[in-house]
């Protein structure tokens, strides 16, 4: 009976639409326990806390998933998705050392099982958050890795994340030419797949790696596309990075006041 409403939110976040799938997913949750299996109950906290997350709201995103243990033990598999999301918001919090643990427990199970698309899935994770605590190396080690599991598997949107996670790897590394390829590789992607949210958070990406490269024009526009879809979907997290990029195009043209 939840199937439409589980289906609906799935839709809507993935197309950027944050609000409705959120709207959705507590809608589904908010539904009489009887009317749908605990296999659903776990995938409609799992929607809510990606759209918690995405709208910045990263502590209520931590609470859904754990609310999603509490509802009760399915298999292995389901206990090692909610490890791997949790560990992920841990490594947004900068709780890093619950961050490993998680994501440790999640690559076991994956490695257990066999599921080389949740291994990859746990790997691209460790390489988002081995960028964020500046071990580069380890980072491209698991993002290569998660890449080259997506493309034996045919996974395009895990190959998608793999590209521009290696490309923000080597943005943050400075080596930005090398960075915008793979930024475009994994934009082309993302536009074939039709999700516009990930298509602007990876523009507003070339902005930054533009901007490093003097071509101030390019940034600007691109920075400024992905401003608006991220105010217009509510991803504010996206939109303050996305302002204070701009403010630093503005600066480095000298338009002191505007950058302010």
């Amino acid at each position: 009976m939840t199937e439409p409403t589980l289906q609906q939110a799935k839709v809507a976040h993935r197309s950027g639409n944050l609000k409705r799938a959120l709207q959705l997913s507590e809608e589904g949750l908010a539904q009489p326990g009887s009317e749908f299996s605990l296999a659903d109950r776990h995938e409609l906290w799992v929607v809510k806390s990606h759209c918690l997350s995405a709208l910045g709201r990263w502590v209520e995103a931590v609470c859904a998933l754990e609310s999603a243990d509490h509802e009760g033990h399915i298999d292995i598999e389901t206990d090692a998705r909610l490890a791997m999301h949790k560990g992920y918001l841990m490594g947004s919090l900068a709780r890093y050392a619950e961050c490993w643990s998680l994501l440790s427990q999640a690559e076991r199970a994956a490695r257990q099982l066999n599921h080389s698309t949740l291994l990859a899935e746990v790997l691209w994770r460790r390489g988002m958050v081995f960028i964020f605590v500046g071990e580069y190396t380890t980072s491209e080690n698991c993002l290569r890795s998660a890449l080259e599991i997506a493309s034996a598997e045919k996974d395009r949107h895990m190959q998608g994340l793999a590209k521009a996670g290696l490309a923000k790897n080597l943005m943050y590394r400075k080596e930005h030419a090398d960075a915008i390829r793979r930024f475009e590789e994994a934009l082309a992607i993302f536009q074939e797949l039709g999700v516009p949210l990930y298509c602007a958070i990876v523009q507003g990406e070339l902005g930054t790696c533009y901007m490093h490269l003097g071509d101030l024009d390019k940034a600007l526009e691109l920075l400024q596309t992905t401003a608006d879809i991220s105010m217009t979907n509510g991803a504010i997290p996206n939109y303050q990075v996305s302002l204070a990029d701009i403010g630093n195009v503005y600066l480095r043209r000298g338009e002191f006041l505007t950058a302010i």
